[in-house]
């Protein structure tokens, strides 16, 4: 077992949500054990996986004193996180999925950044693994490394869009949790946390909030995490019912915009992710999965969706430099009317994935 001291006084807390990762959970335990910076401590939330999850996290905990178990009822990601950072003792925190991993030197370089520079929140880029490779990716499209108060609208419009500064290539926005230390405090200061019962996206809810309220961001020059895109993720499977998810998503959403921009400068950021949910909806409730629903009527359903509210309005006050690439080509359909090309477009990518698994 690792010397009692580390205990004493971890620097950094690493906290993994556990639910049904057992053939990746290895590789993710393995990564953060053998951090250059030892004085960490690992702490792993189980929330009701059914498969050997939970035991593997017990088998490790067996074996090293710095990682404790918190084993519970399933609750959802949400309560997951926020159980973690209630029971960190360090004063920074990182969140790691547990079938993610990260690099040897992943937390000393992001706490060396955290102490150096006083920040509330510390970013670096990262590798997404997809296909047996790992390809490199930054949330960024600039150079500029530290960001203050004066940068808050352009980092909080990344969360959820691909505003300036935004790289529109990149797989994921500034929205997500991974490849990010926070100061512990500054999250408790603040009063932030996860809103429990969200399925998805719970990220980007709690990450606009939080930049809201950071004094400094800062970024560092260095890949030091490993996304795993797969094709079981959540975010990809059939979900009959994701409107539901979906408006309130952007109930959250307008709400932050209609209590921190009530003079409108973030209309066009909350329609742009509008449509972004709009398209999302479109995929994974109607396109993705085994869903068997026929063309006319999938596009029918969609024409409907298209006229309700915010996704009216959203659909014409959008702007395409807002959202990535290929949905900014949805976008100009969306604009038009014509919604079989979408159906099409994403029905031809599902088959295109579905080959290569």
């Amino acid at each position: 077992m690792q010397s009692g001291v580390i205990l004493a006084e971890p620097f950094v807390t690493i906290i993994i949500p556990v639910y049904n990762v057992a053939e990746y959970l290895d590789q993710c335990l393995k990564s953060v054990i053998e951090q250059t910076l030892s004085r960490i401590e690992i702490i792993l939330v189980d929330d009701g996986s059914k498969d050997r999850s939970g035991q593997i996290c017990d088998e490790y905990a067996a074996t090293d004193d710095r990682i404790r178990v918190i084993h519970q009822e399933n609750q959802g990601l949400s309560v997951v996180r926020n159980v973690g950072i209630a029971a960190a003792r360090s004063p920074y925190f990182m969140i790691l999925d547990g079938d993610d991993w990260i690099e040897e030197d992943a937390v000393a370089i992001l706490y060396k950044k955290m102490v150096e520079t006083g920040c509330d929140i510390c970013v670096s880029d990262y590798y997404v693994e997809k296909e047996g490779r790992g390809f490199p990716e930054s949330f960024f499209s600039t150079e500029i490394m530290s960001f203050g108060s004066e940068d808050r609208f352009l980092l909080e419009a990344n969360c959820l869009c691909f505003a300036e500064y935004g790289n529109r290539n990149a797989t994921a926005n500034l929205g997500v949790v991974w490849a990010r230390m926070y100061r512990r405090a500054f999250v408790l200061d603040n009063g932030l946390e996860f809103v429990p019962g969200l399925k998805r996206m719970q990220d980007a809810i709690f990450n606009i909030s939080a930049l809201d309220c950071a004094k400094s961001v800062e970024r560092v020059d260095a890949l030091t995490w490993h996304y795993r895109l797969w094709t079981g993720s959540a975010t990809r499977k059939h979900d009959p019912h994701f409107d539901e998810t979906a408006f309130r998503i952007l109930d959250e959403v307008d709400s932050f915009r209609q209590s921190r921009y009530p003079d409108g400068a973030f209309d066009v950021v909350y329609y742009s992710k509008c449509v972004r949910v709009l398209l999302d909806i479109v995929k994974a409730q109607y396109v993705s999965g085994d869903n068997t629903t026929g063309l006319l009527e999938v596009c029918r359903s969609v024409r409907q969706l298209m006229h309700e509210h915010p996704f009216d309005k959203a659909i014409e006050l959008a702007e395409g430099k807002m959202v990535s690439k290929a949905q900014s080509i949805a976008l100009f359909f969306l604009k038009l009317h014509w919604v079989t090309p979408i159906i099409v477009m994403y029905k031809i990518q599902r088959a295109i994935d579905g080959a290569r698994r």
